[in-house]
């Protein structure tokens, strides 16, 4: 289903003038549309996406992209104001929630809570293969094998941080086990640094050597996990 027409009509009840209307249609079908699609976010035309906790998802990945600041900060934050009214227009006539009973409202909430944290994920891997393009350590590129590993877990992160692409590495299995435990990290530089209590991590195919391109984005994440989740 596509909400384009729905979604014009809807700002003219808010009384939003047919040049600032047109504005908005053709930025969200669009580049922002083909932004989500060239970044993997999303296969699906914005107007295409009628469930609000979905776009959610969808919104705070897309606002994340380097693309999308430096086209919103051109287009005087005309992108983020488009974002801004559809978000309200799916809340409003999409999120309606039926809530005669505790009981209904209770699975609703757990439904939510399930749709996000699945979408979500599957959300944070597309833009990490997109970022990084292989395993941040050995660069090994098929996808099949690659997973993406939070630097600052998922149950401790904001829905922010949980899908700020700067709080994410795409690893291989191995890596991705011992980052996890806490058994490896990665200096501010980039530089791996191998927990004493990991025996012959060359045995599991952990080089001493690893080194990882990292931003100063990552670092506020690198720093949580160094002194939160290392085990020195």
């Amino acid at each position: 289903m596509n909400n384009k027409k729905e979604f014009s009509f809807w700002m003219l009840q808010q009384r939003l003038s047919k040049i600032t209307i047109e504005k908005y249609l053709n930025a969200i079908d669009g580049r922002l549309s083909h932004i989500c699609k060239d970044s993997r976010i999303t296969e699906s035309n914005l107007f295409e996406i009628d469930n609000y906790d979905y776009f959610i998802l969808v919104e705070n990945i897309l606002k994340n992209q380097i693309e999308f600041k430096d086209l919103n900060l051109k287009g005087n934050y005309m992108y983020s104001s488009a974002l801004n009214y559809l978000r309200a227009f799916l809340k409003d006539t999409k999120d309606t929630i039926d809530s005669k009973s505790n009981e209904y409202s209770l699975k609703s909430t757990e439904i939510k809570s399930s749709i996000y944290t699945r979408v979500g994920q599957e959300l944070f891997r597309a833009v990490l293969i997109s970022h990084w393009k292989g395993c941040a350590v050995t660069g090994f590129g098929d996808k099949r094998m690659l997973l993406a590993s939070h630097i600052k877990p998922w149950s401790v992160s904001s829905d922010n941080e949980r899908l700020n692409l700067f709080n994410g590495l795409l690893l291989l299995p191995h890596y991705d086990c011992a980052f996890d435990k806490g058994l490896i990290t990665f200096s501010l530089c980039g530089r791996i640094k191998i927990s004493p209590e990991f025996y012959k991590p060359e045995r599991a195919s952990i080089s001493e050597s690893a080194f990882i391109n990292i931003s100063a984005e990552h670092a506020p994440y690198m720093s949580y996990h160094n002194k939160k989740i290392f085990i020195h």
